[in-house]
C-alpha cells in the first residue's frame, strides 16, 4: 500500500476526501478539480491505474495527497482502511464518487462509518431510490426486457443470478447504505428534479463531469471541407443504438463521402459490441470514410480526434439500467456521457428528441425524432458549413457556464454551507 504525501496540506484547511476505486477517471479529475480551492486540502482514495488515468488530465497532481490501494490489499480492507484514515487524517467532508449496486459490491459499506459527513454520487437514481416496483418472480427471470439479446443480463444462464442480485439490492440499500450517506451529487440538471419527484428529502447537489478549460480554445475547423461527426463511448447496446447510426450513415456516406466523416470512438463491448466492430469495417472496405477502434484508445489520439469533430452524436438508448435490472431513463434518472463531451470538447451535441438535455446546452443540442430526420440535418450541415460555425460558437458560451471559478463559488457557497463545513 502506497500513500504520497503533500507538503502543502495545512492543519486550518477544510478537510476534504474523495474515494473512487472502480473506474469514474473524468468524474474523479472533475472533483479533484472543483474541491481543491485555497480554503481545502484534499486527500483522494484511489488506485494506482485509476490516478494514473486522472494524470492524463491533472496538471497540478502534488496539490493533493493520494493513498492508494494496496498491491494485495483486497476491496473490502481498502474500504475499511479508508474509514479509519479519514478519521485519523481529520477529513471532514467525504465523496464517495461509486457504489456499484450490486450485493457484490454493496457490504463493502455496511460497517463503513467515519465521523466526516458523506456526499455520494448518485448514476442511477431508481436502483437507489425508486425501488419500490421491483420484486423478483419466475416471469421476472425468464424474461429478456427491452428485447435486448447480446447482453449477459439478458442471457438465459447469467438472468438468474442478476434478478436475484437486483432483488438483494433493493433490500440491501435503503436498509444498509442510504443512512450512512448525508446528501448526494447528480451530473445532470433533470436528475436533480427527478429526485425531488421522488420525495428525497437530504441535500441534492449538482456537479458536472468535467470542467470546462479556458486555455484550451476551440480550435478552427480542422477539416473545412469535410463535416466530421463523432459517436463517443463503448459500443455497448445498453447505452447508444450504433445499429442506427451506422444505417444513417451507410445512406449518407453513399452520397457525400468527401464531404462526410463518421468517427465511432470508442471500443467494442459484448457480442453487440463486435458486431459493430463488424459492420463499421465493412464499411470502411467499402471506401466509406467510417473510422472504428477494436481496442482503447488512448489519450492523446482521443482528444485529437474529439477536437477534430463538428458534431458530437449521442444515439441514446433512453429505457436502459446499471448494474442491475432496474430500469432507468437516460438523461433523467440515470446519467449519460453527452454533456461530459460537450463541455470536454465545446462542441455542438445531437441527441434523440425524447432525451432530457440540461437546460445549460440548449442553443447548442439539436434533437432527431428518426433517420430521417438526423439524415435532413447532416445534409443541411454538409450544405450550410456557415450553420456549423454559429452552433460552434454556442456551444463555447454553453461551455464556459461550467468553468472552475463558477463550480469554485458554487462549492463553497453552496455545497460547504449547506453540508455544515464553511
Amino acid at each position: 500500500m502506497t500513500n504520497r504525501k503533500n507538503s502543502n496540506i495545512r492543519k486550518k484547511n477544510i478537510r476534504i476526501g474523495i474515494l473512487e476505486y472502480h473506474c469514474h477517471i473524468p468524474d474523479l479529475f472533475t472533483l479533484c478539480k472543483i474541491c481543491k480551492t485555497p480554503k481545502t486540502d484534499v486527500t483522494v482514495f484511489t488506485t494506482k491505474k485509476i490516478w494514473k488515468g486522472v494524470l492524463e488530465y491533472l496538471d497540478n497532481p502534488r496539490d493533493y495527497r493520494v493513498i492508494f490501494q494496496g498491491e494485495k490489499e483486497n476491496r473490502r480492507k481498502f474500504i475499511k482502511r479508508v474509514g479509519k484514515l479519514c478519521d485519523e487524517l481529520g477529513i471532514q467532508l467525504l465523496f464517495i464518487q461509486t457504489i456499484q449496486e450490486s450485493i457484490l459490491d454493496l457490504p463493502l459499506f455496511r460497517k463503513f462509518n467515519p465521523k466526516a459527513k458523506i456526499i455520494f454520487t448518485l448514476h442511477s437514481i431508481n436502483a437507489w431510490l425508486n425501488l419500490k416496483n421491483y420484486k423478483m418472480t419466475i416471469k421476472g427471470i425468464l424474461e429478456k426486457p427491452m428485447s435486448l439479446k447480446d447482453t449477459p443480463e439478458h442471457n438465459i444462464f447469467f438472468r438468474p443470478w442478476y434478478v436475484i442480485d437486483t432483488y438483494l439490492s433493493t433490500k440491501y440499500i435503503p436498509k444498509h447504505i442510504l443512512p450512512k450517506i448525508d446528501a448526494v451529487i447528480v451530473l445532470q440538471s433533470p436528475m436533480k428534479e427527478y429526485i425531488k419527484s421522488l420525495g428525497y428529502e437530504k441535500p441534492v447537489f449538482l456537479l458536472p463531469a468535467w470542467v470546462y478549460d479556458d486555455n484550451q480554445k476551440v480550435e478552427e475547423r480542422i477539416k473545412k471541407d469535410k463535416l466530421v461527426i463523432c459517436v463517443f463511448g463503448k459500443y455497448d447496446e445498453k447505452r447508444r443504438d450504433y445499429r442506427f447510426v451506422l444505417n444513417v450513415f451507410e445512406d449518407l456516406l453513399k452520397k457525400y463521402n468527401s464531404k462526410l466523416e463518421l468517427i465511432l470512438l470508442g471500443r467494442p463491448h459484448g457480442i453487440y459490441g463486435k458486431k459493430i466492430l463488424e459492420k463499421a469495417k465493412n464499411l470502411e472496405l467499402q471506401g466509406l470514410n467510417v473510422q472504428s477502434f477494436s481496442e482503447f484508445v488512448p489519450y492523446d489520439q482521443y482528444f485529437s480526434l474529439g477536437k477534430s469533430c463538428d458534431f458530437i452524436l449521442c444515439p441514446i438508448i433512453m429505457k436502459t439500467w446499471g448494474e442491475g435490472l432496474i430500469e432507468e431513463i437516460a438523461g433523467i434518472s440515470r446519467a449519460g456521457s453527452g454533456p461530459l463531451e460537450a463541455v470536454r470538447f465545446k462542441k455542438p451535441i445531437i441527441v434523440p428528441d425524447a432525451y432530457a438535455m440540461p437546460e445549460e446546452f440548449k442553443s447548442s443540442t439539436i434533437k432527431y425524432k428518426n433517420e430521417e430526420d438526423l439524415k435532413s440535418f447532416i445534409e443541411d450541415m454538409i450544405k450550410n458549413p456557415e450553420k456549423v460555425i454559429k452552433y460552434e460558437k454556442e456551444a463555447e458560451k454553453n461551455a464556459q457556464k461550467f468553468s472552475l471559478p463558477i463550480l469554485h463559488k458554487y462549492f463553497e457557497e453552496t455545497i460547504l454551507k449547506e453540508m455544515g463545513i464553511l
